[in-house]
């Protein structure tokens, strides 16, 4: 489901869907480490797409620039 959500919303972002793969590893690593459960799932996830689109994505910027 986490997966799922991830994906529908990096398409509406316009991001590349080997972003999404690459935070899926990520994720999936982690939960084999024993390091997610029910209460930090989310954040975890968030944690390895923002790490995803900062390895992956070209030219994408968090922070407006003045």
């Amino acid at each position: 489901s986490v997966k799922h959500q991830a994906l529908i919303a990096c398409v509406k972002a316009q991001l590349e869907v080997s972003t999404v793969a690459l935070a899926c590893i990520y994720f999936e690593r982690l939960c084999l480490d024993c390091r997610v459960d029910k209460s930090n799932q989310r954040l975890m996830f968030a944690c390895c797409l923002l790490i995803a689109v900062k390895i992956n994505e070209a030219n994408v910027s968090i922070f407006h620039e003045p």
